[in-house]
């Protein structure tokens, strides 16, 4: 049917003479958006979210959510509905596929339904189809491991809590107790406390041979611009623990009280509301129940995404005080707490697929948009191999031949890349570095597929808060590749070779219109250029395969000269090779920032 704007009645009958009727159903561009928290990430989060919010009705967007879940067998039904876009539905929705969704209706003037099917820390391999894994003998060995690990886990996430009370009776370690709030209280007197630096383990901390009620308390200075807005942050490992947040003495969570939290080995967030923070100190506590006194709270401060002025000035310091302690109790007893793996179902390889991609089989879709690749940073080495069969077999399933499939190139992220990169030891930088050459790689030779280059929308978080430039990039794509538009500017500068001249490695693009700029970018200002800066981020190597810092200028439309004093016979140029190659200038006139690239195939570094 051709796209319709118009709220219309839609009538199925059924075999038996039976009908179903859907109101308000338009007809538009539908598109699949998925991935991990990046995709995930709310528009209410984003920068500027209240002006993001504010022109959010949009009648002629549609969305729709699957439901977090994973199953170990391919599930028929969605469990989801279209919701029209309105500030209150589209707050909690990716902030990334609704900036590319309101492009696609501003500039195509038809609906435009997606579809958001994400889950935070996935990886690929999760989201691939099992007949898929199993065709390689790595991927099917952890699959089949994780499954099984899985359904043991199912089990025995029955019978925990019956489990852990009767191990509770046996070892003196008393049932939870109604909690003093006098301890969370912003007012309460805490020269007694001690102060322990993370990592530190509770039993350390506080010199006790056993486990306890310990409380935890850091204070915070939160500015004016970030007070009255919830915020998500990561509490880290739980670690064999229990956990009751506190926010200037008002309790707003618990963790750790339902398998497999008790043990997951992955950071979990809790939401700081709104109404409690205050512009200036605010006091977060957590009431720690602990029975292992080697159990450890590792979380960075710096890394909890608290809401202050400037992430640097949190340090690792806490608070530390026993409230009840427990006794000692033996290693045999410490091993034999109920436990069980942190694999669920969701977190097994295709368990994603199944019960998230699978159920839409074979809706029409125009497309995919995808964001994710951080939780496969340390097996980067298979992330080309594996994107590229879950592309061709998601296409292969939903049976509308290549649809496109536009991914996001991994921001920058953490601390900023100060040394070139080494290659003698396994670093995240440098699998982080390959994780953006792998889906480069993806583009390259897999059809029908687009990349927007993200490395200068990052920040210290793992989790950008500009997500206008990403969903922008994508849109970019999708009306240039997708519905023909000539007028869009669409692509990133990309390596194309490399030639020796000299002392000097001549490395040349596939660049845009205009050819190529240095440029600076802050925020969600357009990338202006910098004709007096000097290129930054690029090495350069010899045989010995030792980089080193390197000058480099822009020579023509398409080329940079890359040199160095120290490398007088150079083979090789790495361009913002790093988890956070912070500086990174490189653009093409259209406002686009030049994709990272290696020109040499060295090995990867192992363990």
């Amino acid at each position: 049917m051709p796209a319709s704007a118009e709220g219309r009645d839609l009538a199925i009958e059924q075999v038996g003479g039976e009908k179903v009727f859907f109101t308000d159903v338009l007809v538009g561009e539908v598109w699949l958006a998925g991935g991990q928290s990046n995709m995930g990430f709310a528009l209410n989060g984003v920068l500027e979210a209240e002006k993001e919010l504010a022109s959010a009705n949009l009648p002629t967007l549609r969305i729709m959510q699957m439901p977090s879940r994973g199953s170990a067998e391919p599930l028929d039904m969605a469990g989801c509905t279209w919701k029209v876009a309105t500030p209150t539905t589209i707050a909690g929705f990716s902030g990334v596929a609704f900036i590319f969704a309101r492009s696609l209706i501003e500039k195509l003037g038809v609906p435009v339904g997606v579809i958001l099917s994400s889950v935070g820390a996935t990886s690929a391999e999760q989201w691939t189809p099992a007949e898929v894994l199993a065709n390689d003998p790595e991927w099917n060995q952890t699959m089949v491991g994780e499954l099984a690990e899985a359904e043991r886990n199912a089990r025995l996430v029955e019978t925990f809590q019956q489990d852990l009370k009767a191990w509770r009776n046996e070892n003196g370690c008393s049932e939870e107790e109604a909690v003093d709030h006098a301890w969370a209280d912003p007012a309460l007197e805490t020269s007694d406390w001690r102060t322990a630096t993370v990592p530190f383990a509770f039993g350390t901390a506080l010199d006790t041979p056993g486990g306890g009620h310990f409380w935890m308390r850091k204070d915070f200075d939160v500015p004016e611009d970030k007070a009255g807005k919830p915020v998500s942050v990561v509490t880290g490992t739980l670690d064999r623990q229990f956990m009751q947040v506190f926010l200037n003495g008002e309790k707003i969570g618990t963790l750790g009280d339902k398998p497999p939290m008790f043990y997951q080995a992955q950071g979990n967030r809790i939401v700081l509301p709104g109404k409690l923070l205050k512009p200036g100190r605010n006091v977060l506590a957590i009431r720690c129940t602990v029975f292992d006194p080697a159990s450890a709270f590792r979380q960075p401060a710096d890394k909890m995404e608290l809401p202050v002025a400037d992430p640097a000035t949190l340090d690792g310091t806490w608070l530390l005080k026993a409230e009840t302690l427990f006794p000692a109790v033996s290693p045999e007893a410490i091993a034999a707490l109920p436990n069980f793996g942190t694999v669920t179902i969701m977190r097994a390889s295709t368990g994603l697929y199944n019960a998230m991609i699978h159920p839409l089989v074979p809706f029409t879709l125009r497309g995919v948009i995808w964001y994710q690749g951080e939780s496969n940073a340390f097996k980067a080495d298979r992330y080309k191999d594996l994107l590229t069969a879950m592309i061709t077999e998601w296409r292969a399933r939903f049976g509308q031949g290549d649809f496109p499939f536009y991914m996001v190139q991994l921001a920058n992220y953490y601390n900023p890349v100060t040394e070139p990169v080494v290659t003698d030891r396994r670093t995240t930088d440098d699998w982080v570095a390959r994780v953006r050459e792998a889906q480069l790689q993806v583009v390259q030779s897999v059809p029908e597929t687009g990349m927007a280059v993200a490395i200068d929308v990052g920040e210290k978080n793992i989790h950008p808060l500009n997500k206008q430039d990403v969903g922008d990039r994508l849109a970019r794509l999708a009306l240039a590749q997708t519905y023909g538009l000539k007028d869009v500017e669409h692509a990133s500068p990309v390596y194309a070779s490399m030639s020796r001249e000299g002392a000097a490695i001549r490395v040349k693009f596939t660049v845009g219109t205009g050819g190529l700029m240095i440029a600076s970018k802050s925020g969600l200002e357009p990338a202006k250029e910098t004709p007096d800066a000097k290129l930054a981020q690029f090495a350069i190597a010899g045989a010995d395969r030792k980089f080193v810092w390197a000058d480099a200028i822009i020579d023509g439309s398409d080329a940079v000269i890359v040199s160095s004093p120290a490398v007088p016979e150079p083979v090789a140029v790495r361009y913002a090779w790093g988890l956070n190659p912070e500086g990174s200038n490189l653009y093409g006139r259209n406002g686009l920032p030049a994709s990272p690239f290696r020109t040499d195939d060295w090995p990867l570094p192992q363990k």
